[in-house]
């Protein structure tokens, strides 16, 4: 016995619950139900989503949605800059990375745009010998339910801009 999640159910069999919980007047707990998988026709050998890279917003608006979601700030790689923020799932031994334009320490609140989602096998604390893993391999509530955050991270922006690299700071 598993908790019911739409990436593991066919659109009807999802539809069915929805209704059923409807009719008793059910509330959920969680948006179970309301988180598909994201489409990856075409991308089984891919190791990223892109689909909402160069949506744009600032720094601190991106940093206090991620938080919200529960993710925290990558180390600040040399010059004091971090470019990604993360949430460690070590039941499965996954992290999930959310990139974007990057920040330096101690912040300021500039230009940033949403770039990817990844997905990193942990090893243990050394990020620097994690490794990418396919999009086709990763567990499909987790694939799911980060694509959400990935989602809501891209709603807090202002929308893409198609000319987003020239409107960054560096």
């Amino acid at each position: 016995m598993r908790l019911a999640h739409a990436s593991l159910m066919q659109e009807s069999q999802v539809k069915a619950w929805l209704q059923h919980l409807k009719d008793y007047k059910v509330k959920p707990l969680f948006a179970q139900l309301d988180r598909a998988r994201p489409d990856l026709t075409g991308q089984e050998q891919a190791v990223q989503i892109a689909d909402r890279q160069g949506w744009m917003t600032d720094a601190f608006t991106l940093r206090g949605t991620l938080t919200k979601l529960g993710y925290q700030r990558s180390p600040a790689e040399d010059g004091g800059f971090f470019c990604f923020y993360f949430k460690d799932f070590a039941s499965t031994g996954i992290q999930v990375q959310i990139e974007f334009s990057g920040n330096s320490l101690p912040e300021e609140n500039v230009a940033a745009a949403l770039k990817t989602l990844s997905f990193q096998k942990m090893a243990g604390r050394n990020q620097w010998r994690m490794r990418s893993i396919p999009l086709k391999e990763v567990p499909p509530v987790l694939l799911a339910e980060a694509y959400a955050d990935y989602q809501a991270v891209a709603k807090a922006c202002r929308g893409y801009d198609p000319e987003w690299e020239k409107a960054l700071p560096w």
